[in-house]
């Protein structure tokens, strides 16, 4: 089913009061009303090579050895049981477990090289998801010191903004990732509500459904939805002059855009996977993670700026049973890598979108992205899985202007460190604001700057 996140608020969204709010918001911090029209001047006027990212999010670390970037001169301790392919790509070799990625490897490049500063489920996806870099001790799970830092899909949203009528610019498909409470990079932090995720979940038993606070009633048509909306529009008017909280404000705008997810035709479309063809649907995978990357691909032809499709279940709970669960192998990872489906898994549901968007027109448009929080460790461990390791681990691009069939920096012999062009997370998100044509520096005045250089290679 869909589970949307959040409670319902009552419409209060015109578009002078939007702006309004903005401005005034923005006063608080220093920021005037020109300063907001030249930051939206400035980034209107960036090139843009996509108009959409989603961002595929392996929660838990998979084990970029066995995927990404084979060691198969490596003693045998490090470079495991998997042997490495050819693919379309002679700069590129996957492991065996990847023949349908390997027969596409001219779609996408790998950056081998990036790494960061911690091997902590939670602080490391706080890290890859932030891009924030260590600051203080970072270790054992412990906040991040200083103001915590919005996710990367909330930046698109501030910097993208709402639009009447439009659905939200954030999109997450999946449960936020877990380990023991949870990363806390998740959120929209002090962006505040109006740019968290609408979040969406697939699941193989119920398919794609609305919560009860968002279903129309039987006999409830999209017209008289929208008669309701324009009614509470006119009692928030009202409740406007009474109360004055921008939070109540924003939150309110935020439950429009998840609103015109229910009454613009084509977002509503979004959801009815019924309406593709069982081939298109086998072609995915009948799996949660094949599933959300056809319903990802749905949210992209419906406009939707930033999508998130996240397969991150803790994964320690559900690998006995070879479940859909999340990339964290300590132990037995050979066989739940291989048997267990996660490999073909995601070798079957992300050559399919990869085919599917290039087949409608919509690669060169979007900019893809498959990433965990780190990867594993070298060598392998006493009980046949690896451990965390954030040293160097592998990043898969591809579309919205990346240049396939490529495989940019390296790691060392063994796959323990940077050898060549190392790469921090906060590279990443510079990268993919430059792909939207998105003006980073707006972000500065707010306290959430990148101060990192976009991966231009990945473009020449």
């Amino acid at each position: 089913m869909i589970e949307i996140g959040g409670r319902p608020f009552r419409n209060c969204q015109r578009v002078g009061r939007r702006a309004l709010l903005q401005a005034g918001g923005l006063a608080g911090l220093g920021l005037t009303l020109p300063d907001l029209l030249q930051a939206q001047a400035a980034s209107a006027a960036l090139p843009a090579s996509a108009k959409s990212v989603v961002l595929i999010w392996l929660f838990g670390g998979p084990s970029h050895i066995d995927l990404w970037d084979p060691k198969p001169d490596a003693p045998l301790e490090i470079r495991g049981a998997f042997r490495p392919i050819r693919t379309a790509s002679p700069d590129i070799q996957l492991t065996e477990l990847l023949p349908r990625l390997a027969r596409r490897a001219r779609d996408f490049s790998l950056i081998r090289s990036f790494h960061h500063e911690n091997s902590d489920h939670n602080v490391g996806g706080t890290i890859a998801l932030t891009g924030v870099p260590a600051g203080g001790k970072l270790g054992g799970g412990a906040p991040l010191p200083g103001t915590r830092r919005p996710t990367l899909g909330s930046l698109v949203a501030r910097l993208r903004g709402f639009h009447p009528g439009q659905p939200p610019p954030y999109t997450c498909l999946g449960k936020p990732a877990r380990v023991s409470g949870g990363a806390s990079g998740q959120d929209a932090a002090g962006l505040g509500a109006l740019y968290e995720a609408f979040r969406l979940e697939y699941s193989l038993e119920g398919g794609v459904a609305l919560p009860p606070e968002f279903t129309p009633s039987d006999g409830i048509s999209a017209s008289r939805l929208r008669e309701r909306e324009r009614l509470l529009t006119a009692v928030d008017r009202l409740e406007e002059r009474i109360q004055h909280s921008s939070e109540l404000l924003k939150a309110t705008q935020y439950h429009s855009q998840a609103f015109a997810m229910l009454t613009r035709a084509e977002a509503r479309r979004a959801f009815h996977l019924d309406s593709e063809s069982e081939a298109v649907r086998d072609r995915y995978g009948r799996t949660r993670f094949g599933q959300s990357c056809l319903l990802a691909r749905r949210m992209v032809e419906a406009g939707i700026p930033f999508v998130q499709v996240n397969w991150s279940d803790h994964g320690e709970d559900q690998q006995t049973s070879g479940g859909d669960g999340g990339w964290d192998h300590h132990y037995r990872l050979f066989e739940f890598i291989q048997d267990g489906g996660f490999a073909w898994n995601l070798d079957q549901g992300l050559s399919t979108f990869l085919d599917d968007l290039r087949e409608r027109g919509l690669l060169d448009s979007t900019l893809v992205i498959v990433m965990g929080e780190f990867g594993r460790t070298p060598k392998i461990n006493s009980v046949g899985g690896r451990d965390h390791w954030a040293d160097v681990y592998t990043v898969l691009f591809a579309g919205g202007g990346v240049v396939g069939g490529r495989a940019l920096g390296s790691s060392d012999e063994q796959g323990g460190y940077p050898a060549a062009m190392p790469v921090h997370p906060l590279n990443l998100h510079a990268t993919v604001l430059h792909a939207l044509g998105l003006d980073r520096t707006a972000l500065t005045p707010l306290g959430v700057g990148i101060d990192a250089d976009p991966i231009l290679e990945l473009f020449a």
